[in-house]
């Protein structure tokens, strides 16, 4: 059952069923995210830049706005460690986007918004 994270109305979590009703398990399609059309390549720049992976300097002023290159920087200073990062899932809802991603054996939530082949919001929870 999903219940809303206070705080984060775009979140939610997703509780797993009672030992009484066991589910199946679920698989999920092998997609490319190349082919997927919710991922942007622009979130992956932002993922590793986040992670270390990239230089700040290939967030570009003209495709992300000013919030994601401080955000951006601000993690890198004193958040994230630093390592490879592997998008899990990704959906997209409108202009906006989130999903999971996974470094050094850690799952992290990120979410962001695209506008005109621009990143106006990212962030990794």
């Amino acid at each position: 059952m999903y219940y809303p994270v206070p705080g984060h109305t775009h979140m939610k979590v997703l509780l797993p069923a009672p030992a009484s009703h066991p589910s199946p398990p679920l698989r999920r399609p092998a997609i490319s995210l190349r082919e997927s059309p919710s991922f942007s390549p622009l979130i992956r720049v932002a993922l590793d830049a986040a992670f270390g992976i990239r230089d700040i300097r290939a967030l570009q002023k003209r495709t992300f706005a000013p919030m994601v290159r401080t955000y951006v920087r601000a993690r890198r200073i004193g958040g994230l460690p630093p390592g490879h990062v592997r998008v899990d899932t990704s959906r997209r809802r409108g202009h906006e986007f989130f999903g999971t991603a996974v470094s050094e054996g850690t799952r992290y939530a990120w979410v962001a918004r695209v506008k005109a082949d621009r990143l106006e919001s990212f962030r990794v929870l």
